[in-house]
This record gives structure tokens, sequence and C-alpha cells, in this order.
């Protein structure tokens, strides 16, 4: 009897485990689809995610910040940040912006 009860454990911490694995795996896959999605902004060295109108910044590995804390709406962007955008990357905040409307 004790056998069975300690594999009936040992299945039980193997679901927990499977479970767990499950949902981190649900979670990097949202994150994936969400980096998927974003608008390089070189320029300004900025991500634009067109969903959410969040600017991110772009770390040195060329990866978005993924710190919500360090994301900006484009709403509350400075004139300062539009100006700096070259040529193609306004037409790209135009486009976004239109594909919200």
């Amino acid at each position: 009897m004790l056998i069975r009860e300690k594999i009936n454990h040992e299945m039980e911490l193997l679901e927990q485990e499977i479970k767990n694995c499950q949902r981190q795996l649900n979670q990097w896959s949202q994150r994936l689809e969400m980096i998927q999605r974003l608008v390089p902004l070189h320029s300004v060295g900025a991500f634009l995610d067109p969903e959410t109108r969040l600017v991110r910044p772009i770390l040195t590995n060329g990866d978005p910040e993924m710190n919500l804390d360090m994301a900006t709406h484009i709403a509350d962007v400075d004139d300062e940040w539009f100006s700096a955008l070259n040529e193609a990357d306004t037409g790209t905040v135009a486009a976004v912006s239109l594909n919200l409307k």
C-alpha cells in the first residue's frame, strides 16, 4: 500500500508540473505574439504596438523593452520624439494611426 501512495503522490506532482509548464508556455506564446506585431521605428529607437498604441524602447540587443513601466502611449509622446522620426518611420506611424481609426 505504501508504494501505491508514493506513486500517486509522484503522479500528482508530475501533473502539477505539467500544468505549470503549460501555463508558462501560454505566457511565452502570448508574449511572442505581441513581439511579432511590434513595428520597429529605428529613427527613434523604438517599437510601436499597433494594437495597444504603446511605444517601447529598443534595447541594445535589438529586443523590445518588455517592462510596461518603460512603455508610453503614442498620445503621450512629446513633439520632439515625433520630429525625430525619419520619413519612413513617420509614414509607418501614420499608417498605424490610420488603421486604428
